[in-house]
């Protein structure tokens, strides 16, 4: 259903497309209308971005690890109950309740139990709130009204990723191509630019490291991954993590007064096995993935333009045949 209001707002200021924009209209123009014109986000991220996400803190911004983390207490209901407490909290924040207590948000404890279709064979919603609202969920539902915006961590990930950002450091090759603290390197960078469009590109590149002599812009992206580094190129594709690669790419030639300069860009990747390699990508691989930009965002731009999300651009224009 089309949110006129909602639309109007999204589109009295410039949108700007990020890795991450991209890739939710390419998977389903539905869903990028939901999450960034609705603002309907997802209540849950996915283990391996948290862990991604945390590396790069420990890595490369780790005096800022307080101000964006923090840990959860260890008595922690259960899966099935911290996920129903997860959503109450989330629905608390959006709407603006925050001060009523866990045992006070029956009517969406209930709602959610509903929704997910849990404890509905119980005869009460006496019953099925007994269920959620415990000693530990009471606990946990306090801690999450009290953290502010800090991303909530466990305890177990958390030394994880330690492990991780030790392997990291241990690696002389990619130490050096990090240079984190060196005089030309930077971590966490935001950049902006605009386009032939009406909506512009941004994105967070992990690490730039400028060799100066060599007239060289190293562009390195930090990743953890379920799976083996054989298994890496497959990645590659299943996540578009090449599209990422070329949005920063795009993003760094124009805000860098470098063109002389040649860009090299590493995935740093940590395996399930904790072994650390950084792939490095070949010129003529990084302009194909350029020319797939391109072509992406023509396709961005008839959505954008003509407000049209609700099927992919290739059933849009009927190319679809079986």
């Amino acid at each position: 259903m089309i949110d006129f209001q909602a639309e109007e707002n999204f589109y009295k200021k410039k949108f700007h497309f990020s890795y991450s924009g991209f890739n939710k209209l390419l998977f389903a123009p539905s869903a990028f209308y939901k999450h960034y014109i609705l603002n309907q986000r997802e209540d849950k991220m996915e283990q391996h971005l948290i862990e991604g996400s945390l590396l790069h803190c420990l890595l490369l911004e780790e005096d800022k690890f307080h101000d964006k983390y923090v840990v959860s207490p260890v008595n922690l209901p259960g899966d099935s109950i911290k996920n129903v407490v997860d959503k109450v909290f989330v629905r608390a924040l959006i709407d603006g309740y925050l001060e009523l207590s866990l045992e006070q948000n029956e009517f969406q404890i209930l709602e959610i139990l509903k929704e997910i279709n849990l404890y509905q064979s119980l005869k009460t919603d006496a019953q099925r709130v007994e269920k959620v609202v415990t000693d530990a969920s009471i606990s946990y539902y306090n801690f999450l009204t009290t953290k502010g915006d800090k991303a909530v961590i466990d305890e177990e990930t958390l030394n994880k990723v330690k492990g991780y950002a030790e392997i990291v450091r241990s690696n002389d090759k990619i130490t050096s191509l990090l240079n984190i603290g060196g005089t030309y390197s930077q971590s966490e960078v935001p950049l902006v630019m605009d386009t032939q469009y009406d909506f512009g590109l941004k994105g967070f590149v992990d690490n730039i490291n400028i060799d100066h002599s060599a007239k060289v812009i190293y562009i390195n992206d930090l990743k953890t991954s379920g799976k083996l580094l054989q298994d890496f190129p497959e990645t590659v594709e299943y996540y578009k993590y090449w599209l990422q690669a070329a949005v920063y790419c795009r993003l760094v030639r124009a805000n860098y007064s470098l063109s002389n300069y040649k860009i090299k860009f590493h995935f740093i990747v940590v395996d399930k096995l904790t072994q650390c390699y950084a792939f490095e990508v070949s010129t003529v691989t990084l302009n194909s993935w350029m020319d797939k930009l391109d072509e992406i965002m023509k396709i961005a731009d008839y959505h954008y333009t003509n407000r049209k999300y609700n099927l992919p651009y290739e059933y849009e224009v009927g190319n679809v045949i079986l």
